[in-house]
């Protein structure tokens, strides 16, 4: 006693021991002490603080036993030890651990809550009351089978640490877990990771479409050569008086299908683009009005609801209005398709809410949602739930490529209760500004034109054949040069042409090669330029083409494209 609480025994004897408890624990110690002082041979055990000689205070575990009816004792025997700074130890650890950004909960080895941080109750929304001497799996039952009961379960029998990371889908989180094992249970450490995977995903998505669309470039550039050669011979066969009329629909289902690959194709440049939207003053309620107009047939025959819920004031930021139509009626279409067949009340809302210089567009259904498995995928080129034929997989994609290049943000949740919803985070502010598009030339309007001596030049044979052809059955005289080289050597012999149909792209010298020595060495025929290309994602073709001043027919093009740019390039000559 003289060594843990500094008394001298004869300083105790004859003192009430309640007198020198806590106060705030003596009534406790006294009620244990009544509760077995008429059952013999009882114990118990109980922590309370005693006073120190020194005046401190001192935590004591202690166990006594009622030996009252001992004839040698008479009395009760208390064996007791200082815990007190084991327990300060504890206490600075609980501050720690409840003072940590992170979740903790320390189980036994029969699974159950044995303690749980601040953090964690907010992780788990579940009060830790709740949570304390209860089985952790049937606290959370929906967790049995999953990572969480298998990686816990493992670390506790191989007394091995563990890491994973799972997504919880009655809190629709994903968690970080380190679980670390000891002999009297497991110690586990988590976290809500959701933020930091989408923004991973995020970064990965942003590296995947600017590879992606490097590669999307060169094959879509490829792809309008041959669709260029499928579209023309089609347009020119359809329109030649002696084909049958049984010719003339096969024709027809060629150019149909020629057409979609062209839109495809199309879709894949749209996806790529790299050049920045232009900067208009746009009104997002007013083009979002624009958007379920355009819709309007479809959800009025499918039944299905619109809820607008607009601010009050205008909101207006600067952006692609076509661009931004886009985004707004692939989201719409696929909330149209998600709910389609459902049994329920069909309801697409859109949410506008502007706040603190951005404004957050919601396009949510009623469908029944996106699988969590897939969430992940669904911004990625050529991903799609529709059935084969039904869809490209770009639509999403090319949403996330616009809504990225106006400075915002887009991302997909699932609504309790079953639905989807989109999110678009956009900034109200300006955006850099850029250069204005220079205006198309007028087309001039009238009769064909007239005879001219036209130089082609393209490294594709059949491209050149389909040229030659459709200029010379409009009484064009046509000269063709199968690369650069050839075309400047007609030139350098002194063969005089009206205009140069000249490919942009071509192996050995190029069209730009062509076209600066044109400049050079013989401006006039230099303004007699017009370029041909599949190449129309390229910032450098485009700006080559921009800068040259001369105008430029894009493939796949068929002979009424060629004919147009024909009579307006001469017209302006004149």
């Amino acid at each position: 006693m003289e060594r843990v609480l500094g008394y001298r025994p004869d300083e105790l004897l004859g003192r009430s021991a309640i007198d020198l408890v806590h106060p705030d624990d003596a009534r406790a110690v006294a009620r244990m002490i009544d509760a077995r002082r008429d059952v013999p041979r009882a114990t118990a055990s109980l922590e309370f603080r005693f006073r120190h000689r020194d005046g401190s205070w001192r935590i004591l575990e202690a166990i006594g036993r009622n030996l009252l009816d001992d004839p040698t004792v008479g009395g009760i025997v208390v064996n007791s030890r200082d815990i007190t700074e084991r327990r300060r130890a504890e206490e600075a650890v609980r501050n720690i651990l409840e003072s940590i950004g992170e979740g903790f909960v320390a189980i036994d080895r029969q699974e159950r809550f044995t303690y749980v941080n601040r953090r964690a109750e907010q992780l788990l929304r579940r009060r830790r009351g709740e949570l304390l001497g209860r089985n952790v799996w049937e606290a959370f039952p929906e967790a049995v089978g999953s990572a969480f009961f298998r990686e816990c379960r493992r670390a506790m029998d191989e007394q091995a640490a563990v890491r994973f990371e799972e997504f919880y889908a009655p809190l629709d989180a994903w968690f970080e877990v380190r679980a670390y094992p000891s002999p009297d249970g497991l110690s586990a450490y988590f976290d809500d990771v959701g933020e930091r995977r989408r923004a991973d995903e995020r970064l990965r998505q942003a590296e995947k479409l600017t590879t992606l669309g490097s590669l999307i470039s060169g094959v879509a550039h490829e792809l309008n050569n041959p669709l260029t050669v499928v579209t023309g011979f089609a347009h020119l066969l359809a329109g030649a008086p002696d084909v049958p009329e049984r010719v003339k629909r096969r024709l027809g289902q060629i150019n149909v299908q020629a057409e979609r690959a062209a839109k495809i194709v199309k879709n894949l440049l749209t996806f790529a683009r790299q050049q920045p939207p232009e900067q208009r003053p746009v009104r997002l309620p007013e083009l979002v009005d624009q958007a379920l107009d355009l819709l309007a047939y479809q959800l009025g025959v499918n039944t299905i609801q619109v809820r607008r819920d607009f601010p009050a004031g205008v909101v207006e930021l600067a952006a692609d209005p076509d661009q931004l139509l886009q985004v707004l009626l692939n989201l719409l279409q696929n909330a149209l398709h998600a709910m389609a067949g459902i049994a329920r009340e069909r309801v697409v809302s859109v949410r506008i809410a502007p706040a603190g210089g951005r404004v957050r567009l919601e396009v949510e259904d009623t469908g029944p949602g996106i699988p969590a498995a897939i969430l992940d995928r669904i911004f990625d080129p050529f991903f799609t739930t529709k059935p084969p034929g039904q869809g490209t997989g770009l639509g999403l994609s090319i949403c996330y490529g616009i809504v990225k290049a106006h400075g915002g943000d887009i991302a997909v949740e699932n609504v309790p209760g079953g639905g989807a919803r989109f999110v678009v985070d956009l900034p109200i502010g300006v955006l850099p500004a850029v250069p204005p598009r220079p205006a198309a030339p007028a087309v001039a309007q009238g009769p064909a034109t007239d005879r001219a001596r036209i130089l082609v030049v393209d490294d594709e044979p059949e491209i050149l054949s389909l040229l030659s052809e459709v200029l010379e059955s409009s009484g064009h005289r046509v000269s063709t040069a199968a690369n650069g080289r050839t075309a400047l050597e007609r030139i350098a012999r002194g063969e005089v042409y009206d205009l140069v149909l000249l490919d942009v792209k071509m192996p050995e010298i190029d069209g730009r090669t062509v076209f600066e020595e044109l400049e050079r060495d013989h401006p006039e025929l230099a303004r007699r330029v017009i370029f041909s290309t599949g190449d129309v994602i390229s910032d450098d073709t485009r700006e080559f083409i921009q800068a040259s001043g001369r105008p430029a027919v894009m493939k796949p093009f068929v002979s009424d494209d060629i004919e147009r740019v024909l009579r307006t390039t001469l017209a302006n000559l004149h």
